[in-house]
């Protein structure tokens, strides 16, 4: 249950480090 909300807040903490990459250049960015 720690692991679902972990990795929940995490990816929600830096989705522009981790996203930017795998997501592509950020709209905001």
């Amino acid at each position: 249950m720690s692991s679902t909300p972990v990795k929940h807040a995490k990816k929600e903490n830096i989705p522009k480090e981790e996203n930017s990459a795998e997501d592509g250049p950020d709209p905001a960015s």
